[in-house]
């Protein structure tokens, strides 16, 4: 992997020998999800003579993949930059006999839609482009960002069927940000009799039961479905045409905020909880905070209040009659009610940046949930604080917690931080100090 001097902010890989793939900043994990841990694959090696259907192709690296395992690949990207890059690995791979590429949108209807392109350079290589504007919304609150709307050509799935009339294709795989169930909306009748696997990411702007029954209803059998996880939310389902009564398997989904405020009631709900057969339903949910049983019961709402701030793991475990159960567990994090109240506070730099500062009584700093890294979820902070003249001592203060440091150079750790959430902490000190102030994230 390199950047190269003549295209600044791009990386390139090289797979193998004759292959040159080219990416946005922050593809690495891309390509180590296809090339290293060949995740779309694993349920359906992909041989010579396959034929693929790609689906939200993105930059190529997957289109790439396939067509070097000797597949023919039907690549589909609407988005004008990805599709500009996808054309060039394409290009720089000398694969233009082994891949198709149209730019377009597959969705319920054929014509035209407005696809929402996130502008901030941190989604240039996943893309995030949708046609969703449920999901552009859920992405909104998970990083804030301009954007842009780009009017593209919209195809169905059937209309890709016409075009490509003798084809069966072995693999279909989706990754459309927020739209599969307008793609499959817009797939005709007997269509597993055109795909025999299907692997599809899945995202958070509509019920999991309801893309999962949508997949049965075309014919398939799911062999695997991986629940949404992850700062994006997202997972995965992978299906097979083979005729047969899919896994006895209940899906446990819990849904509630990441944070409240001490005294208030919480909701916690599992109602999303669903099973792989629509005959056997789920009976039973067995509520939990922190490993000990607060509820056990058929009621799949929970209601709580927490009476102490801190931070809580709620658990869920779902269960139908014959006994097949299943775990989902969210981490809570309850403030002290002036928490969100707190003002004047001063800005953190960077992380490992230093701070000057000095402190007289009491001072409210403030790490600002933008500095995070993108992917990153640490489960714990280090404020490091230097005393460089001489040493006072003092107290850090961070919600309910008192911590002490009275050396020339502490590192203090504040377990269970806020996700998604801007960090305030306070120092208090008895006399004037002048302080180095700096933090950093450790797992």
């Amino acid at each position: 992997m390199s950047e190269t001097p003549a295209d600044v902010g791009l990386l390139q890989f090289r797979p193998r020998e004759g292959l040159l793939l080219t990416g946005f900043a922050d593809s690495e994990f891309i390509y180590k999800e296809i090339w290293e841990e060949h995740f779309y694959d694993k349920h359906y090696p992909i041989a010579p003579g396959s034929q693929v259907l790609d689906l939200g192709a993105n930059q190529g690296f997957f289109a790439v993949y396939a067509a070097s395992k000797g597949a023919q690949v039907y690549a589909y990207e609407p988005e004008p930059r990805a599709f500009q890059m996808l054309a060039r690995n394409i290009d720089a791979c000398c694969l233009g006999e082994a891949v198709r590429i149209h730019e377009r949108a597959i969705a319920a209807t054929a014509g035209q839609v407005d696809l929402i392109v996130p502008s901030s350079p941190d989604f240039s290589a996943s893309g995030m482009a949708t046609a969703s504007v449920a999901f552009s919304t859920s992405l909104q609150r998970i990083v804030a960002h301009d954007t842009t709307t780009v009017r593209v050509r919209t195809e169905t799935l059937a209309g890709v069927f016409d075009r490509y009339s003798d084809v069966v294709f072995d693999l279909l795989k989706i990754d459309c940000e927020g739209s599969e169930l307008e793609i499959l909306a817009g797939a005709p009748e007997g269509c597993s009799d055109r795909i025999r696997n299907l692997v599809i990411e899945t995202h958070d702007n509509y019920p999991q039961e309801r893309l999962f029954r949508a997949v049965q209803d075309l014919g398939f059998v799911v062999r695997e479905f991986e629940k949404l996880a992850g700062r994006f939310r997202t997972g995965y389902l992978f299906a097979s045409s083979v005729v047969g009564e899919p896994a006895p398997r209940v899906y446990s989904i819990l849904k509630t905020e990441p944070f409240g405020l001490r005294g208030e009631s919480r909701s916690f709900d599992a109602s999303a909880s669903f099973s792989a057969s629509p005959r056997n339903p789920i009976t039973r949910y067995t509520w939990t905070i922190d490993g000990a049983i607060v509820e056990d019961g058929d009621r799949p709402i929970l209601e709580h209040a927490f009476e102490r701030p801190g931070h809580y793991a709620i658990c869920v475990k779902v269960a139908d009659e014959r006994g097949h159960v299943d775990h989902d567990c969210a981490n809570v994090w309850i403030f002290e009610p002036d928490y969100f109240g707190l003002s004047d506070a001063t800005p953190m730099p960077p992380i490992g940046s230093d701070l000057a500062c000095d402190v007289v009584g009491s001072r409210t700093f403030v790490i600002d949930k933008q500095l995070f890294p993108r992917n990153w979820r640490p489960r714990r902070i280090l404020i490091g604080i230097t005393q460089p003249d001489r040493m006072v001592g003092g107290i850090l203060r961070f919600n309910h917690l008192r911590l002490t440091f009275d050396d020339r150079h502490q590192e203090i750790p504040i377990h269970g931080i806020p996700a998604g959430l801007d960090v305030y902490f306070s120092i208090e000190t008895k006399e004037r100090a002048s302080l180095k102030l700096a933090w950093w994230g450790s797992d």
